[in-house]
C-alpha cells in the first residue's frame, strides 16, 4: 500500500471532469 502524499490527491479540475463523465454516462443510460 502506498502512503498518501498531498500531490496525489485529486484536483478540482479532475473531479469536475469525472463528474461530467459520470453525468454523460447516466444520461446515455436513461436514453435507452
Amino acid at each position: 500500500m502506498r502512503a498518501h502524499r498531498p500531490d496525489e490527491y485529486i484536483t478540482a479540475a479532475e473531479l469536475a471532469e469525472c463528474c461530467a463523465m459520470l453525468q454523460a454516462l447516466a444520461g446515455s443510460a436513461e436514453m435507452r
